[in-house]
């Protein structure tokens, strides 16, 4: 029951855009939520995996949707970290509890429950590479608690006590193989003092057999599907590569530098400041440091460093390793925070435990400044709609229609079978959730093809493999002036020749009028259905901008491919047809288009006959779909866009099939 009412509570306060929305928060939702769709479709082939920096735990986490016949959709994934970070603070309160009422239990509960539902900063509202491992790090720590306060050397179930604390543990691996030194740090800990201290052997032994046994039984799975070497490079070269080279300060690396040094000597400087002053997870970590700094200051006359349990330096310990390495990994981001975050609750509850103020709980001098300092944090989360990082994503009020347990199906105009493989080279994984198509290959975005790092070739053959193997049949070239991270056009798909050269062979190029929009190459049989069904139809009003609404382009946010009316633009929209029989139209909404609006249209026949239809324009990336009676020859259709231009609203696209 306590696990539902923290899912809610962070539900409700994500009720918005963050939860809902279709704008990009970050790109780890994304990659996973792609690679999810490629192990459901290719029917979970775990050993074709490849997470760059992130886990197979990860994915297995976001494919729940399919058990109830639903999409890996943008929803779904938002969904699946409120769970897992709903489990994190259950177990981060099942810890605390340990040393304290319930009552108590939820006072230092709060800030985190707080901060986690009502946060506006983007890196802690998406689905990120560190929330499983964060999961199975407070789940062993829970279970080493409990353990050390009942002493569970005495107990009957010594073994499977041992597993709880230690699986988890050795599974951080397979999550985010940038904390496994941190899980590891964890339980050396516990090895050394139960050999060294309590002199128990076999403990110890229980604690190597659980933290090695994720790795032995993974890499005996892989061996056997002849992909050990591919797993050695996934998990461990690629992520210490990548560490090295962040760090290196070397003009042949594309990714973007994002080492503390870096930061503090370029413009992001002042970002940095930034945060440290006015955003919430910081202020929720000085929440705690001071809270910490008043009761030393109470209690200074105490021997305090007597009082100090085996419990509380191992929790110190981990605290202080876990900031050394989100500091230390050469790519610092805010949400590897949230490893530390459920770490400072457990803290200061044992802190408070090994000063006995448990009864009760905080002694009145020191009561007062904690609730001051609660009060300001939670005065700082009431102002997060105002803070400079809000405005990352577009606040909408929620509603019924915007729950969607399926996926746009954004190729859906190239009719393509629900079970093809698609290709985006470049940067853009979102594509991939929002098309439902499987990728071809391990890769959901192609850093290690592109960027000049160690073993760059080995993924450029493996890439190739997949490739052939697979047989995509949809191939788009993201990489662009106005795309992420790969923007320099040196580095598209020509930048691969043996690649580009199968492409060239059994590919389809769709023509491009605009240089900024992406290269599109649909395989010559796709090719050939789709274009044996499409109806090409000219304006009756010729005007430039028209031609953005025909040209098969659909991501507004590379190129000009959507017209927003306005009153230079008559009220109706006439299309001409050469008298075809059609069967069914398709028409996108501007991304700009924040609400959905009927659209007229009126059909004219051959025979001279004229039919109305109202059809909903949905927002993007929903398409409309208006079906036709294909028995009728049709010679124009025409489009009452006066709704569209009162509301200075958009179509970026409208296709018309036989």
């Amino acid at each position: 029951m306590f696990l539902i009412l923290i899912f809610l509570t962070i539900f409700f306060g994500r009720l918005n855009s963050s939860l809902l929305g279709y704008e990009f928060l970050n790109t780890d939702e994304f990659a996973i939520g792609a690679k999810g769709i490629r192990i459901i479709k290719d029917n979970l082939n775990f050993y074709e995996f490849d997470g760059d920096t992130s886990g197979i735990l990860n994915v297995l986490f976001l494919i729940w949707p399919d058990f109830f016949g639903f999409d890996i959709t943008y929803f779904s994934i938002r969904l699946s970290a409120i769970l897992i970070l709903s489990l994190i603070l259950l177990y981060v309160f099942k810890s605390i509890s340990l040393f304290n009422n319930n009552k108590n239990s939820l006072i230092f509960l709060l800030p985190i429950l707080l901060f986690f539902s009502f946060t506006k900063d983007p890196d802690f509202l998406h689905y990120t590479n560190e929330l499983v491992a964060c999961l199975l790090i407070t789940f062993s720590i829970y279970h080493f608690l409990k353990n050390k306060k009942k002493d569970f050397l005495k107990e009957k179930n010594l073994f499977k006590d041992s597993l709880l604390i230690s699986v988890p543990a050795g599974s951080v691996l397979f999550a985010k193989m940038q904390f496994y030194p941190l899980a590891a740090v964890f339980i050396t800990i516990l090895i050394v003092n139960e050999f060294f201290k309590k002199k128990n052997l076999k403990v110890s032994l229980f604690y190597i057999f659980g933290f090695i046994f994720p790795s032995f039984f993974i890499s005996i799975y892989y061996f056997f599907h002849n992909e050990f070497l591919d797993l050695f490079y996934n998990v461990i070269h690629y992520p210490l590569s990548d560490l090295v080279a962040r760090n290196l300060d070397s003009e042949k690396i594309i990714a973007d530098t994002n080492n503390l040094i870096a930061i503090t000597s370029s413009n992001k400087k002042e970002i940095l400041i930034n945060h440290l002053l006015y955003n919430s997870v910081f202020h929720y970590f000085y929440l705690y440091f001071l809270i910490f700094v008043t009761t030393l200051f109470f209690f200074k006359k105490k021997n305090i460093l007597n009082l100090i349990s085996f419990e509380l330096l191992t929790i110190s310990l981990l605290i202080l390793f876990s900031l050394i390495i989100s500091i230390s990994t050469g790519s610092v981001h805010r949400h590897y925070l949230i490893i530390t975050m459920p770490l400072l609750p457990i803290f200061i509850a044992i802190f408070f435990r090994d000063l006995k103020l448990t009864k009760p709980l905080i002694k009145n001098q020191i009561k007062f400044p904690i609730i001051i300092f609660l009060t300001f944090f939670s005065i700082s989360l009431m102002f997060e709609n105002k803070k400079f990082y809000s405005n990352k994503f577009v606040h909408t009020k929620a509603d019924l229609n915007e729950f969607k347990f399926f996926s746009p199906s954004i190729f859906q105009h190239f009719k393509l079978h629900r079970d093809s493989k698609i290709i985006i080279w470049g940067w853009k994984p979102e594509f991939y959730l929002l098309s439902n198509l499987s990728p071809a290959t391990r890769e959901t975005i192609n850093q290690k093809q592109i960027d000049f790092k160690s073993n760059r070739e080995y993924f450029r053959k493996r890439f190739l493999k997949d490739f052939k193997n697979n047989e995509p049949n949809l191939v788009i070239d993201y990489v662009k002036p106005r795309s992420h991270m790969f923007t320099n056009e040196k580095n598209n798909i020509k930048s691969f020749p043996e690649l580009y050269k199968n492409i060239l062979k059994n590919y389809i190029k769709l023509k491009n009028n605009d240089l900024n929009c992406p290269e599109i190459y649909l395989e010559k049989n796709s090719f050939r259905y789709f274009d044996s069904r499409l109806v090409k139809y000219y304006f009756d009003k010729k005007m430039p901008e028209f031609n953005r609404i025909n040209d098969l382009q659909i991501d507004e946010d590379l190129c000009d491919t959507s017209v927003m009316f306005n009153n230079k633009h008559s009220n109706k929209l006439g299309l001409k047809i050469k008298n075809e029989n059609l069967k069914e139209i398709l028409v996108l909404a501007s991304k700009k288009n924040r609400v959905e609006i009927n659209l007229d249209l009126k059909i004219f026949y051959k025979d001279g006959k004229v039919e109305g239809k109202t059809t909903k324009l949905n927002k993007y990336p929903f398409w409309s779909k208006i079906n036709l009676n294909d028995n009728k020859k049709i010679s124009k259709l025409e489009f009452d866009i006066s709704r569209l231009k009162r509301s200075s609203l958009g179509i970026a696209e409208i296709i018309i099939f036989r």
